[in-house]
């Protein structure tokens, strides 16, 4: 009897041993989550930090896209020909789907974080 009150005692113990140890590992993982969204949310900034969005600009009226795309870099390039803006290896993007009557976001992924 009093070997059998020893063993559940134990018993016990150890299963309060064993929840604590599971929620040190629940919290240790918790905070390895934690750690990633942070440190890919950082990659994603340093990424986008060459990025500019540009609004109100009229759609190109060019029938064909690269020449929709040339009018959209030229006008992009007049923008900002007054800033210390490198404009070799500028990207210029249309965001979303063409609609009628509606201008869309014009994208600009200059060469350098600098630039921006």
């Amino acid at each position: 009897m009093k070997n059998r009150k020893k063993a559940e005692a134990r018993i016990e113990a150890l299963e309060r041993k064993f929840e604590n140890v599971r929620q040190e590992v629940s919290r240790s993982t918790s905070d390895d989550m934690k750690c990633e969204e942070y440190i890919s949310e950082i990659l994603e900034r340093q990424r986008r930090a060459s990025n500019i969005m540009i609004a109100n600009v009229k759609e190109a009226t060019a029938d064909k896209g690269i020449e929709r795309k040339e009018e959209d870099t030229n006008c992009v390039k007049e923008l900002l020909k007054d800033f210390s803006v490198d404009m070799l290896n500028i990207k210029v993007f249309r965001m979303g789907k063409q609609a009628q009557g509606k201008n869309r976001l014009i994208k600009v992924v200059l060469s350098h974080p600098e630039d921006v």
